[in-house]
């Protein structure tokens, strides 16, 4: 069985320099990792979490609590958390809050007490000051994910508003002009998504008509009832733009059940871009959030805590991207001669 030793010989550095890769210490250079890597891969070396864990006062065990485990969109944030935190020698205690708000808390003191190294939180609410001023008082390490926190601990997060903007833009250019909105809760990330669709709107002169704005809870039957309550409307939407994908997938089986077919007599617009976006017919054009990356950078920053790497409070903005398939198109002759009517 290789040993650090052999690890050093192989890659041609001390064992110190071993000692730091293996403990994600940044003093490393990017070009030393690399080599160092290579070194444990071909040697199948395997640190020992026990004696690392003993000389750094640690368990190796990073706390993550997300909102639910089930929905894809968390699974895709847990899966790049999960591979930063194994490469650097740490393993997950995963717990969900069921979506009961104020149950982090609870969750971080029951994570706290089983002496887990740092805490990760997952989640798209704006988290109560208390629960992150108590676990700051005690030095605790916490980042957040998807998260807002008033500048407690470090966090990334997407911008939500220039995602919404994005979508809705992409829509207007096609020539939609009545454009529904599905929204999710009442949280921050929805704020910004609802304000981002207002100022497309706006910019465009398109007057914001409140009977548009339909509320869900991300999740697909919502998206199904969402869109029954649009369509019903005495003057339909010729698109809706679904702030979770999730819910435009629901839209879409309700459009579906009205005898519409998608694109060509209403678009849909997602917000997300989890892997059932690929599977529906048609695909979903949508806004793609980088949730691996973000799940990676979170546990990057974890890291960065635990090694005092990171002394300032950090906050990371992402950008989402519009991914165009196949369920959006020009709007309908119709709607746009109805519109140059009004116009």
């Amino acid at each position: 069985m290789a040993n650090i030793s052999d690890v050093a010989r192989e890659a041609g550095v001390s064992k110190s320099t071993v000692s730091r890769v293996i403990n994600c210490n940044n003093i490393v250079s990017e070009e030393m990792r690399v080599r160092v890597t290579r070194a444990m891969k071909k040697l199948d070396f395997q640190p020992n979490a026990q004696a690392r864990s003993l000389s750094l006062k640690r368990n190796n065990f990073i706390g993550v609590i997300v909102p639910e485990i089930r929905r894809p969109f968390y699974g895709e944030i847990i899966d790049g958390i999960e591979e930063t935190l194994v490469n650097a020698g740490y393993y997950l205690a995963l717990c969900s809050t069921h979506n009961r708000p104020g149950h982090e808390l609870n969750l971080a003191r029951l994570m706290r007490e089983r002496r887990v190294d740092g805490l990760i939180i997952v989640t798209p609410r704006e988290l109560d000051s208390k629960t992150l001023q108590n676990l700051a008082a005690e030095k605790f390490p916490v980042t957040l994910i998807d998260g807002t926190a008033k500048a407690l601990v470090s966090s990334v997060i997407i911008d939500n508003y220039e995602g919404a903007r994005t979508a809705v833009r992409h829509l207007i250019k096609l020539g939609h002009r009545r454009i529904g909105l599905i929204a999710g809760l009442d949280t921050p990330e929805c704020r910004e998504r609802l304000r981002g669709y207002r100022e497309a709107l706006e910019t465009a002169n398109i007057a914001f008509d409140p009977s548009l704005v339909v509320r869900g809870d991300y999740l697909e039957e919502s998206g199904a009832s969402a869109t029954e309550k649009l369509l019903s409307l005495h003057g339909r939407p010729s698109a809706v733009f679904a702030t979770s994908d999730l819910m435009a997938i629901g839209a879409l089986r309700t459009m579906r059940s009205y005898g519409l077919q998608v694109p060509d007599d209403i678009s849909l617009v997602g917000f997300d871009d989890i892997e059932p976006a690929r599977w529906v017919s048609p695909m979903l054009t949508t806004i793609r959030q980088p949730l691996r990356q973000m799940g990676e950078i979170g546990a990057k920053k974890m890291l960065k805590i635990l090694n005092g790497e990171e002394p300032e409070i950090t906050r990371i903005v992402l950008s989402g991207e519009l991914i165009e398939r196949e369920s959006s198109a020009p709007a309908p002759p119709a709607f746009r001669e109805e519109y140059l009517r009004k116009g």
